[in-house]
């Protein structure tokens, strides 16, 4: 979703919204903030008619108030034009609450709880609270859970980019967040002793099967961090299996050019 903050009031009051006083609950959101918005916008707000629940950014950082306590995130400071997946978790029961930028905690603090019955909402906005410091930029994927996501789960959220479990009837499923599903040939299932009942993908043929994922822009880029995971039981060895391997094209003016990498191969001596 992209707003811009140039034109006034041009946010989302939602008409019906889950009410976040009086217990724990996890926000996550994916922003990519323009320059004037990164000074001061409010991405998520909710009213109550004694409190407020205020997501903003803050001179580039992240900042939220909630229960008259604010917990502020400076480090690292939020980039122009460049994706990011911000994280709020509130544990009522211990009465913590913490930020995440891009899966990893940047700050928590402990705060006071005072006794709040009136938690009916007066209002609730995403990118903004009035007609003045509007969110600018683009907005995605925006999601609430009345739970306390663990560290590893906000991890995978924010760095998992395609996960392939070959157990569901769609064998070319993506069950990640972005659901980048993919394609094959000569491929099948296999119920395997690893996992009791649970189906694994076989390679029919060692020259002609293959499985293929396929819009992994990122990693045409080289300032990007990434690993491959992967279970493998091998039953034919040649002189080299490529485990994986990455094919990408740069599209010119007149031509395309393909650069090919093995990114994990396997031979008789070992990966």
């Amino acid at each position: 979703m992209k707003l811009d903050s140039d034109i006034k009031f041009e946010y989302i009051q939602l008409a019906q919204s889950p009410i976040l006083l009086n217990r724990s609950f996890t926000m996550s959101v994916w922003i990519k903030p323009s320059y004037q918005t990164l000074k001061l916008s409010y991405l998520f707000t909710q009213v109550y008619q004694s409190s407020s629940f205020l997501m903003r950014i803050v001179d580039e950082c992240i900042d939220v108030r909630m229960y008259a306590s604010q917990l502020h995130s400076c480090s690292p400071k939020l980039k122009d034009s460049i994706w990011q997946y911000v994280t709020f978790v509130f544990d009522r029961e211990n009465r913590s609450m913490s930020i995440y930028i891009n899966g990893l905690q940047r700050t928590s603090t402990t705060i006071y709880l005072p006794v709040d019955d009136n938690s009916q909402v007066q209002r609730t906005t995403i990118g903004g609270y009035d007609a003045f410091n509007q969110y600018g930029g683009l907005i995605d994927q925006l999601s609430i859970s009345f739970q306390v996501k663990s560290p590893i789960d906000i991890l995978d959220e924010a760095t998992l980019v395609v996960f392939y479990n070959f157990d569901s009837d769609f064998l070319f499923k993506d069950t990640s967040v972005n659901s980048n599903h993919a394609q094959g040939f000569n491929v099948s299932h296999l119920i395997d002793s690893r996992h009791s009942n649970e189906k694994t993908l076989i390679l029919l043929n060692p020259n002609l099967s293959y499985f293929q994922s396929v819009g992994l822009v990122l990693h045409s880029t080289y300032n990007y961090s990434y690993s491959y995971s992967l279970w493998m039981n091998l039953t034919t060895m040649s002189s080299l299996i490529p485990l994986i391997h990455l094919v990408y094209t740069k599209d010119q003016s007149k031509y395309s050019i393909n650069n090919c990498y093995s990114m994990l191969a396997v031979n008789r001596t070992g990966i």
